[in-house]
């Protein structure tokens, strides 16, 4: 009697110690849903609007078979988004067969290309997608008629859907595209698989289509500053109680902040932040909700400083776990600024895994700078010169060229807490290797100089 009582009681044990382990585990909701409360109340911007969480990677406008581009930061990329989002906030009534009279594409007076990467999620009661677009939203380009106006959709799954329109629906759309100034456009090329197997001998393709300035006349350096925050207010949207972490300071100056399951890194230029007992959660959320909950992130940790815009969106899914990565970029005047701090979050159902946030700001033009400018080279001799600097690096590598990324843009170079500059650079991208090299004279810049 005595020996079956030791069982049942041993029994017991070993059910309460399996029980409270599952609860260790999986049991206990994750600080950011207990105390969701908290994070709205110490948020440090409130949480955008879905127009204001994607936007297009890149707007182009057509005339006359000539390419103008515009960015993230310029002021005619702000106003084309804003109308095409007014514009197709409510159902569009399209023409029959018999009303269009099928106008010839080249009567076309000028067209908008809206190119969406990521692309545009199924949000209710936001944009109206006609039918026959089964997936998101990579494309929609605008062609303005004389006597009617066209919208063409593409799907992610290469589904297209063109809606004809009479003249008068877009009148106001037209107007406002017609308002843009011409003289401070800038003329683009289009750069793809055709245009680079003309110009090389050996076989190269190009990820994606590439628009390229035909001229950088002004490529100034930039004046970086640091951002400044509230340590208070992020300590608070980390941790429910940051009093009751445990603080070690580093001999660089950084501050380490830790309750013993997560931690928070705080430096002059950034902060990351780690929750490892998540990483073996699953994503069971939408697209669209995953967006949602990305731009939140910033809201809640940090806010939104101007320029800083989404970048990438992946689903990384493997046997043991899954979980969305989100980037995002700091743009100036429509170019990226590349730095070596990454703004990135990766999380999944159980909440935030992992996050980092850049805190570099641009502040305009450095002064005097306009007088000491040399005209940038074309993008074709800096593709030359990061092919040349490929080479050398990839002796072994004699075939599948890939041009990833082409882009002007900017990097932070100068020693931190001391004068940064945003220095002009062709960015280029190929297998996987990245090359930043100066806008002027095509010096390869090390990654290790970039802060």
């Amino acid at each position: 009697m005595k020996e079956k009582f030791k069982s049942i009681i041993l029994i017991l044990l070993v059910a309460l110690s399996l029980y409270l382990t599952y609860q260790l585990w999986y049991g206990q909701m994750p600080a950011e849903f207990i105390a969701e409360d908290i994070l709205e109340e110490s948020a440090a911007d409130k949480p955008r609007v879905m127009e204001e969480i994607i936007t297009p990677s890149r707007i182009l406008s057509v005339d006359d078979g000539i390419y103008y581009s515009y960015g993230e930061g310029q002021s005619g990329y702000t106003l084309l988004w804003a109308e095409l989002v007014e514009f197709l906030k409510t159902e569009k009534s399209p023409l029959s067969g018999e009303d269009y009279n099928n106008e010839e594409k080249s009567t076309a007076k000028s067209r908008i290309i809206y190119n969406f990467e990521p692309p545009l999620p199924f949000w209710e009661d936001w944009i109206w997608v006609p039918e026959g677009i089964s997936s998101e939203v990579v494309k929609i380009e605008v062609i303005f008629f004389p006597e009617s106006l066209e919208l063409i959709y593409t799907g992610r799954e290469d589904e297209e859907v063109e809606v004809h329109l009479n003249k008068d629906t877009g009148s106001h759309f037209r107007a406002v595209y017609n308002s843009l100034s011409v003289d401070e456009r800038t003329p683009y090329n289009s750069v793809d698989d055709e245009v680079l197997s003309a110009m090389f001998d050996f076989d190269i393709t190009a990820a994606k289509s590439f628009y390229l300035p035909k001229e950088w006349a002004y490529p100034e350096r930039l004046s970086i500053q640091v951002e400044t925050i509230n340590r208070e207010q992020i300590l608070q949207s980390f941790f429910v109680d940051y009093n009751l972490a445990r603080m070690i300071e580093e001999k660089d100056g950084g501050l380490i902040y830790t309750d013993g399951e997560k931690g928070l890194r705080l430096t002059g230029t950034g902060f990351e932040y780690s929750y490892p007992r998540l990483e073996r959660g699953q994503i069971t959320s939408s697209y669209a909700d995953a967006l949602l909950y990305s731009s939140n992130l910033i809201s809640y940790h940090g806010g939104w400083p101007q320029g800083l815009k989404l970048e990438n969106i992946f689903l990384i899914e493997n046997s043991r776990a899954s979980y969305y990565s989100v980037d995002w970029q700091m743009y100036y005047e429509g170019r990226p600024i590349y730095s070596s701090i990454p703004t990135r979050a990766l999380f999944n159902d159980l909440g935030l895994i992992h996050f980092t946030r850049s805190l570099y700001i641009p502040d305009g033009i450095l002064e005097d700078e306009e007088e000491a400018v040399s005209p940038a080279v074309v993008w074709s001799e800096a593709l030359n010169a990061a092919l040349t600097a490929f080479e050398n690096q990839r002796t072994d590598f004699i075939k599948n060229i890939v041009l990833e990324e082409l882009c002007s843009g900017y990097a932070v170079v100068g020693r931190q807490h001391q004068s940064l500059q945003g220095e002009p650079v062709w960015f280029v991208q190929i297998n996987g290797e990245r090359f930043y090299l100066t806008a002027a004279e095509l010096e390869l810049l090390d990654e290790e100089d970039i802060q």
